[in-house]
């Protein structure tokens, strides 16, 4: 996690890919897309990089494709960006769920209260600090309201 990312790339040349896009903080979607679209604009590239098969490589393919022509780059962005972050998510939970154990075997009553945990410096230095690790939120959901507003258990009022 502290390795220096240049450090990382000779390492294992295999995950460069990911270095590069951990590296861009202000807009990890526009270092996706291009890097998508020169792919799309340069299949042969695709030779390029450190793996023999990657999901740019069948999704690159026009055998893949009923139609027998490959989608366009944009198409090509939101694939690839749904994979991308809906990994990162299927990888927290199955951790978590491959350590269900651990989580059953603490007790609530030896839950430290408020007060306790206010005096954690550790934990607040890490709270306070891990928002600059990474985005927030990798791509912002839509927000959908009904027509008319709606009202979320009777205490929360969404206009349109």
């Amino acid at each position: 996690m502290n390795c220096p990312p240049n450090i990382s790339k000779i390492i294992s040349p295999a995950t460069s890919g990911i270095v590069d896009l951990r590296q861009v903080r202000d807009s990890p979607s526009a270092f996706l897309r291009a890097q998508i679209e020169d792919l799309a604009k340069n299949p042969e590239s695709l030779r390029n990089l450190p793996h023999s098969t990657t999901i740019y490589h069948e999704l690159l393919r026009p055998e893949a494709y009923r139609s027998g022509t490959v989608s366009s780059g944009g198409s090509l962005y939101y694939e690839a960006q749904a994979l991308l972050f809906e990994g990162a998510d299927t990888t927290g939970l199955c951790t978590a769920l491959s350590h269900i154990d651990l989580a059953n075997s603490v007790s609530q009553d030896d839950a430290p209260g408020l007060y306790e945990v206010q005096k954690l410096p550790y934990l607040t230095a890490v709270l306070r600090k891990s928002p600059r690790m990474s985005p927030d939120v990798a791509y912002p959901l839509p927000r959908v309201v009904p027509s008319g507003g709606a009202t979320i258990d009777k205490v929360l009022y969404l206009t349109e």
